[in-house]
């Protein structure tokens, strides 16, 4: 097990400093692991690592799961978005009811909806960053991500006693925003 996981780790080092393409490394590490855990397939790397990366490179249809691989995480990334959009939202709304003390059911019942909304919105925030550091996305991602979240609760703040509510629409747009950049990025 030990012996494996190192062998992982060396072919992982060899593979990402020979393959500039991020989506095509990802392939390769996930049929090489893919590989390690079936135990009908050996590896051999008596002939060199790069042989051997080299001739699992060639028995992968590479464009075919590339396209799968760009769907899926482009796929996860928006489910990741509205999630995140939609729960913030709660969240704003919250603060927005505590400020002007006007609660939709009661201060507990709307407590406790918003830090579950919270904890959603966290946990696909971390999804989104994780996708991002997976595929080495640039930072100017992350950053619209968090300013549209910072942005959305000054605009509730300020706008708490207002009957026009500008937040959502600010989550929405940095949503849309920050998704278009993702596929953009992942389709370079």
């Amino acid at each position: 097990m030990k012996k494996n996981f190192q062998i992982f780790q060396d072919i992982q080092k060899h593979v990402f400093l020979h393959q500039k393409d991020i989506v095509k490394a990802n392939i390769l590490l996930s049929t090489i692991l893919d590989q390690m855990n079936d135990e009908t397939q050996k590896i051999n790397l008596k002939k060199g690592m790069k042989n051997y990366v080299s001739q699992v490179e060639k028995s992968i249809n590479m464009k075919e799961k590339m396209k799968i691989e760009i769907k899926k995480a482009i796929d996860k990334f928006t489910i990741a978005g509205l999630w995140e959009t939609m729960t913030g939202y709660i969240v704003l709304l919250f603060f927005k009811e505590f400020i002007i003390g006007h609660y939709l059911i009661s201060f507990s019942i709307d407590l406790l909806v918003a830090i579950i909304s919270f904890y959603i919105a966290i946990h696909n925030i971390v999804n989104q960053f994780q996708l991002l550091k997976r595929f080495q996305m640039p930072k100017k991602i992350q950053f619209m991500i968090i300013a549209t979240f910072l942005v959305g609760f000054i605009t509730a703040i300020l706008g708490a006693k207002n009957p026009f509510d500008v937040s959502f629409l600010v989550l929405v747009i940095g949503y849309i925003t920050s998704k278009r950049m993702f596929e953009n990025e992942m389709k370079k």
